[in-house]
């Protein structure tokens, strides 16, 4: 937490380096920061999509070489901490970030190139899916996986298998487990007319077919997250957003429908533990050619009565383009392609959230602002627009690689002090919080 709180001390003193940083001699690719990020470790691997965290307590371990170790007798386990990382071309692997700066693969799938290939991990880290909407991937008995939730048993980190396949015949573009760890439902992005296929992964290897929940209007969701406590989930679609009453996680129940101003392709759906601030992400042209800043993230009043109508406050921006009337932190010259926010996650500290903006990097969000001293919601917070210099959210970080395409971006709690993004040209790189 520490390094965090000092990040948002130096937000005023946040200078724009102009120059590209020089690589060093961990072959680091060259990049453009902002004063508090800097570069710290890259393991290539084109085609990285979405990243999610686990911790396990080990007896036997294996370091970077490979070499085992074995805890002794009467010794405590050890803690070691990982990311299991997307990659719809060379396949996902599960990364040892124990030490950050030196992070190594431990475990990988080669043969399984699921697209959209999006990551989850259940809160037990023992079961995972992986979300196939085309590609191919085979399992542990031989046979392939097909389109829908592709579920790996993590039970041996060091060597996971793919057990089960919880199948959708349009696809998986996005797959989610509920907090409970007993079921995952699956976004399958456009389809009409929408539903939301639910199943029970009690047994990752035998998944069970709950029902189908279809919302009473527009398309199924491009992606849901769903609250800490599992009691709400947040379904952002192609043409609006949803909240939904999971109390009951095998019967959900709507609440509201909403559709953000000037949205293309709504994305990513964030909410603090709290339930009063929603952040959603608007992802222009699908990621393809948008010029920057891009889709903002767009931030929600949902307490109370404002549950069923949300209340919009603002936006938040990628200080990046000719609009914020900052250009030294744009992506580097001749890289047009995409600009737009992505998927994002709440920081360890809960008053910030991280978000991979393709060609624009990884970017760091503070919204502290929304809150009173106390920690409880101020009444009526004031947010400006735009939101990369002032109001109460606002821009404090960037991070730009040469070549950058940012998927994801996101910071774990067991490993505070760093941001850890996967991308499709770059694969996967870890930038420090500087102190």
């Amino acid at each position: 937490m520490r390094p965090f709180r000092n990040l948002l001390a130096l937000v005023a003193l946040m200078a724009l380096i102009a120059a590209p940083a020089s690589a060093d001699d961990r072959d680091l690719p060259e990049y453009r920061s902002s004063s508090n990020l800097q570069l710290v470790a890259h393991l290539p691997g084109a085609g990285g999509t979405d990243l999610e965290f686990f911790s396990r307590d080990l007896t036997v371990w294996r370091d970077a070489s490979g070499t085992v170790h074995t805890v002794p007798d009467g010794s405590p386990p050890v803690r070691r901490h990982f990311a299991f990382v997307g990659n719809r071309v060379q396949g996902p692997s599960i990364v040892d970030i124990t030490t950050p700066e030196t992070p190594f693969v431990v475990a990988s799938f080669p043969s399984c190139k699921a697209d959209q290939g999006d990551i989850q991990v259940a809160s037990n880290g023992k079961v995972a899916s992986i979300a196939m909407q085309g590609g191919s991937c085979p399992m542990s008995t031989g046979v392939g996986a097909t389109k829908g939730a592709i579920l790996v048993d993590m039970t041996d980190v060091y060597a996971p298998k793919i057990v089960g396949n919880a199948k959708e015949s349009i696809g998986a573009h996005n797959t989610t487990i509920h907090p409970s760890g007993n079921y995952v439902y699956i976004s399958t992005s456009g389809d009409i007319p929408n539903r939301i296929a639910i199943f029970d992964i009690r047994n990752p290897a035998a998944p069970i077919k709950v029902r189908d929940f279809s919302p009473p209007s527009g398309d199924s969701p491009h992606d849901i997250r769903f609250s800490e406590d599992g009691t709400r989930a947040y379904m952002a679609g192609i043409d609006q957003y949803r909240i939904v009453d999971t109390s009951d996680p095998e019967n959900p129940k709507m609440i509201s429908t909403f559709i953000p101003p000037g949205t293309t392709i709504g994305h990513d759906a964030l909410v603090t533990p709290d339930k009063a601030f929603l952040f959603v992400g608007e992802e222009t042209n699908g990621g393809g050619t948008a010029p920057c800043p891009g889709g903002p993230i767009y931030i929600y009043d949902i307490r109370g009565a404002n549950e069923q109508n949300p209340v919009l406050l603002g936006i938040a921006e990628a200080g990046s383009g000719p609009v914020t009337g900052r250009t030294n932190d744009e992506a580097f010259a001749g890289s047009v392609g995409g600009c737009t926010s992505h998927v994002m996650d709440l920081a360890p500290n809960k008053k910030s959230l991280t978000a991979g903006w393709y060609v624009s990097g990884s970017r760091v969000f503070d919204f502290s602002g929304l809150y009173n001293a106390d920690g409880t919601p101020k009444p009526t917070p004031s947010l400006s627009w735009g939101g990369y210099g002032t109001g109460a959210m606002k821009e404090v970080g960037w991070i730009v690689p040469q070549g950058a395409n940012t998927w994801s971006a996101k910071q774990y709690a067991e490993v505070p002090g760093y941001i850890f993004s996967d991308d499709l040209v770059l694969g996967f790189y870890v930038t420090k919080i500087k102190a």
